[in-house]
């Protein structure tokens, strides 16, 4: 990108220099031997023209720069919510076109470690679902947040026991 932008104004200020030594060979140096005045205005309207020119080519790489940091923004927004859907299209060959790619990069393997991670849940619950042996999980302060058929069976009668506190269920089981 900065190779870019220096190419880019180098052919501005080259294009500038040789208008004004066209111009001067052309015999406006009798302009502005006559009246400074007006040489002044002439380098002030050309220097203006120049910038014009420069910033109507540079309109549209900082039009792609801009929407690809918005939406490189949006992007790390959506990983900070767990959300690795988004990808984004690569366009160009500069910096922000390798921070895009490298983006799109990190976004596939978070999301095929959530994918993994999923899996291997989904395995470990039916896993004990499917257990003879009565399981359950209790929070910190007590609360059942797990429990397999089994023990669901044996404490529960059959009915769900999640979210109620440990103690009660155990002291309502007979001996």
């Amino acid at each position: 990108m900065r190779r870019r932008l220096t190419r880019t104004i180098a052919l501005h200020l080259t294009v500038t220099i040789a208008v004004i030594a066209m111009l001067a060979g052309a015999g406006v140096q009798t302009l502005f031997q006559a009246s400074p005045r007006n040489a002044a205005l002439f380098g002030a309207a050309l220097f203006l023209t120049g910038m014009t020119l420069m910033s109507l080519t540079m309109r549209a790489p900082l039009r792609r720069i801009r929407r690809n940091l918005g939406a490189l923004v949006d992007g790390v927004r959506g990983f900070a919510d767990d959300d690795f859907s988004l990808r984004l299209h690569v366009t160009g060959s500069d910096e922000i076109t390798d921070l895009v790619a490298v983006y799109n990069d990190i976004g596939d393997v978070l999301r095929n470690q959530r994918n993994e991670s999923v899996q291997r849940e989904l395995l470990f619950e039916t896993v004990l679902q499917a257990s003879p042996l009565a399981t359950i999980l209790t929070s910190d302060r007590g609360r059942i947040v797990f429990v397999n058929r089994a023990a669901r069976d044996l404490f529960g009668g059959g009915e769900r026991i999640e979210g109620r506190r440990f103690e009660e269920i155990a002291e309502q089981v007979p001996a």
